[in-house]
């Protein structure tokens, strides 16, 4: 039975032998990279000084090839995070843009409502001014030219439209009676129910801060204004 001694010694002479292998095999690899002949590469293994020279050059490629290795997965690394980043930039800027562009939307609906409100206040005034038969007669107009400043809720050309309306349809608006408003008694007072109703109107006015109740009390301050009402 071989002795603990006689073990070590086997397995060192194997450990060499593996390594005197190792160093043949890169020798033979590193030479046939040369692209010599087969006689010349025999020739080569036995100068041992040599191939101690290739072999160490064929370790120091082997090590500059692992080294690049680790640089290229090092940049393809934090190439690819850039380009996550980039790409979550990207996708934040669509979430922005379409939230921004909902909101303006959203804020071009109400000023369009708020418009509509004020012409439609304005128009209504004029009407029962004018004694239009029917309100419903309103929809007959050309809306396009009025406009409105939502800065101080002011409506300009509404008139114009109303009186260019009753021109070419006469026959849409009752007889008014000199002397008075729309066949009503011109007692040059506002009736009491009407004060109390621009009294609520303005009350509303100011808790809701709605255009359209705002544009109620312009609307019939303006009606009783032109009545001499007020």
């Amino acid at each position: 039975m071989p002795t603990p001694e006689e073990l070590e010694a086997a397995k060192q002479a194997e450990a060499a032998k593996a390594e005197a292998d190792k160093k043949t095999a890169d020798a033979e690899e590193l030479l046939k990279s040369l692209k010599l002949k087969d006689s010349e590469i025999e020739a080569l293994k036995g100068n041992d000084n040599l191939l101690g020279i290739l072999t160490h050059s064929l370790d120091a490629k082997r090590a500059a090839n692992a080294e690049a290795k680790k640089n290229r997965e090092a940049l393809e690394a934090l190439q690819s995070e850039a380009s996550k980043a980039e790409k979550e930039k990207l996708e934040k800027k669509g979430e922005f843009e379409k939230l921004y562009k909902d909101s303006q939307d959203q804020i071009s609906q109400k000023d369009l409502k708020i418009k509509e409100a004020l012409v439609n206040g304005e128009l209504s005034r004029l009407a029962g001014l004018n004694g239009l038969a029917k309100a419903d007669y309103l929809k007959l107009l050309d809306k396009s030219s009025i406009e409105v400043d939502l800065e101080t809720l002011t409506v300009t050309g509404a008139e114009e439209v109303f009186n260019s309306f009753k021109e070419s349809s006469p026959e849409l608006f009752k007889t008014i009676v000199p002397g008075t408003d729309n066949g009503q008694p011109n007692l040059k007072k506002a009736p009491v129910g009407d004060l109390a109703k621009l009294k609520d109107l303005e009350l509303r006015a100011r808790a809701s801060g709605l255009p359209f109740d705002i544009a109620q009390v312009t609307s019939l301050k303006k009606e009783l204004k032109a009545k001499g009402l007020i």
